[in-house]
């Protein structure tokens, strides 16, 4: 066996899907209480015992705050809004898993959530809530006039009128419920996401970690249209709600003993992770400015990193400046090419894009149609994102609703979704190299088209993640990490 097949073969009762189901196993079910905590991060420690399964989870809840009483989860990620940066280690120093910004990133993964997936399980465990429905017209049963979110509640009907007033969220998702969220280990580690499980009884001389950083105060939740007075206020998570709810699968003792002998030697299987690079860019400093100007979102180029590793994937999008709790996503869209404040154009500005890495381009020529960008985040990502044209790029205008009628909790669809989820991927996977000294390049140019401006005068965030490959190798009951 090769050294590259050694390391991206892992026996197969690590993953769950794996066991046969004659298999002979059983599951013990801890609630840990954090080892550390205050409002900005917390650290739970996990016992050295069985396999932790993929599905264990991290379970908030929040202090009263009587001001916030009709706030809710961001509607696109939403509980998953409270961690900046999710980690998992050992005591001995080494880091598995550390991905920074990681709510942000939920952002695009996210949109591969099918609607029903949304409605029927997600804004009951983490409260995501993107679920497009159509909005049919009050006096037909047949006439739709737009498209907007839907959960499982009706649109509101006032007075003898029966006019639609918009859709409400759910009553548990509003914080005066004091509801609990959850958030899945696979979730926050992409080492678990395809159900692979962690050997903690091989590792009696180490523990190991999960370290949450939670993000500002003023930014946990969304707030509906009538709360934007209370856009400073701080919602603070609650100590004695928060739990980790860990899974540890254990098999006979004759299989345990087993795979234990069998991997004296060392037991090495390879994951991802990623890493991320970000730079703060300008957009026309003020009106009027000619916009042939060299500004930083024109003609940008930048070292994203990945020298020496092996990159799979790459992710990108723009944060919009000034969004915060009173819009919907809150700051953790993804801004497309349009002019902000107005309807959504049928023909947009462009966003172009290339990679450069090992002394050439990706594509031979830019990629600017907003198709074939999203036809590329679909290959990057796996899937179909679950997101209708206007929502990507802001083109097609005119579906989204426009109404009050077709608001979600008062806050009007088209100017909260249309054109935020304009997520871009380069797939790297076939590429099968190893990225050279030089690191990867990002080219972008967010030009202009007729009297369109690609994005709105204002200072943005342009965050790009790296999936790269890695490794992990179990021996003599530590553990160490390595580049692929």
């Amino acid at each position: 066996m090769s050294a590259n097949e050694s390391k991206s073969s892992q026996p197969s009762i690590l993953n769950i899907k794996s066991i046969p189901t004659s298999s002979a196993m059983k599951i013990e079910s801890d609630i840990l209480e954090p080892l550390t905590f205050s409002q900005s991060e917390c650290v739970f420690e996990f016992a050295p015992k069985g396999f932790l399964h993929a599905g264990s989870c991290v379970s908030i809840g929040f202090k009263d705050n009587a001001n916030l009483n009709t706030a809710f989860p961001y509607a696109n990620i939403g509980i998953h809004s409270l961690v900046r940066r999710a980690v998992l280690r050992t005591t001995a120093g080494r880091v598995i898993c550390d991905t920074e910004d990681w709510n942000y990133l939920q952002g695009c993964k996210s949109m591969f959530m099918t609607n029903g997936m949304n409605k029927e399980r997600e804004q009951y465990l983490s409260g995501r809530q993107v679920n497009f429905e159509l909005i049919y017209d009050e006096s037909s049963s047949e006439k739709a006039t737009g498209y907007g979110l839907g959960n499982n509640k009706e649109y509101d009907q006032l007075g003898g009128t029966y006019n639609l007033e918009g859709l409400s969220v759910e009553e548990h998702l509003k914080m005066s419920s004091k509801s609990e969220f959850q958030i899945k280990l696979h979730e926050l580690f992409p080492y678990m996401k395809a159900g692979n499980t962690l050997p903690l009884f091989l590792l009696p001389n180490e523990r190991v970690q999960v370290q949450l950083f939670w993000t500002d105060l003023t930014d946990r939740v969304a707030l509906p249209h009538a709360g934007a007075a209370h856009v400073a206020e701080q919602l603070e998570i609650d100590q004695t709600r928060t739990k980790l709810i860990s899974d540890h699968i254990f098999y006979d003792g004759d299989t345990m003993a087993k795979f234990e002998a069998s991997n004296k030697s060392g037991l090495t299987f390879e994951y991802i992770d990623y890493r991320l690079s970000k730079q703060s860019l300008v957009s026309r400093s003020a009106s009027g400015v000619d916009w042939d100007a060299q500004y930083d979102t024109k003609n940008n180029v930048r070292n994203i990193g990945g020298n020496g590793m092996i990159v799979d994937k790459v992710f990108f999008a723009y944060e919009e400046p000034n969004r915060n709790c009173t819009r919907l996503l809150g700051k953790f869209g993804a801004a497309g090419m349009h002019i902000t404040g107005a309807a959504p154009q049928t023909t947009s500005a462009v966003l172009k894009s290339n990679i450069f890495f090992n002394n050439e381009y990706l594509y031979p020529q830019e990629i600017s149609n907003p198709a074939r960008q999203f036809h590329n985040l679909k290959e990057t990502g796996g899937m179909i994102p679950f997101i209708t044209r206007e929502a990507y790029s802001g083109e097609g205008g005119g579906g989204l609703s426009t109404t009050t009628k077709g608001a979600f909790e008062g806050h009007t669809i088209q100017h909260e979704l249309a054109s935020n989820f304009f997520w871009n991927g380069f797939n790297l996977k076939g590429q099968n190299k190893r990225v050279d000294n030089r690191g990867l390049e990002l080219h972008t140019n967010a030009t202009e088209m007729a009297d369109l401006k690609a994005l709105a005068i204002g200072s943005y965030t342009q965050r790009v993640w790296l999936e790269i490959r890695r490794y992990v190798i179990i021996k003599d009951g530590h553990l160490e990490c390595y580049f692929a």
